[in-house]
């Protein structure tokens, strides 16, 4: 499986490749009212507005202010275009099965993550994004203008 890694706050992440579209800087958003708090806003991506995932609200990471070095993971969850605010994209490589722990073997309490990888003297958390964005959250800012 191909695994695109990142990082937020020191901690590495990874998205099944298949998921993602396109990795873009981060940049300024319009808030969204009576949005779930962990929507940054939203954005115009070439015609379709796209929701803005703070990934730091949604993990329980302590917040911070959106900077220039900051990227935004331009994915397909639930049918509908999502961007991931994320601080840095490592990198992306193939995975072979063996390599991933299933997460129910290591940290079974964590909601929606799937696997665990060990690599280099660090560990990468992949999740499966759809189980931890519900499709009617998603639904209600995705469109296109």
């Amino acid at each position: 499986m191909d695994i695109l890694v990142c990082s937020i706050q020191g901690q590495r992440y990874g998205l099944d490749l298949n998921k993602v579209q396109s990795v873009v800087l981060a940049v300024e958003s319009t808030e969204l009212p009576n949005a779930p708090d962990y929507f940054l806003g939203a954005i115009n991506v070439h015609g379709e507005i796209t929701l803005v995932v703070d990934m730091r609200k949604l993990f329980g990471l302590p917040i911070k202010e959106l900077e220039i070095n900051d990227h935004f993971i331009l994915c397909k969850i639930h049918k509908k275009q999502v961007a991931l605010w994320v601080d840095q994209v490592k990198h992306i490589k193939h995975y072979r099965e063996e390599e991933f722990i299933p997460a129910e073997q290591v940290l079974p309490e964590l909601s929606g993550l799937q696997y665990v990888l060990k690599e280099e003297g660090q560990i990468t958390l992949v999740y499966d994004l759809e189980k931890i964005l519900p499709s009617n959250v998603i639904s209600l800012g995705c469109g296109s203008i």
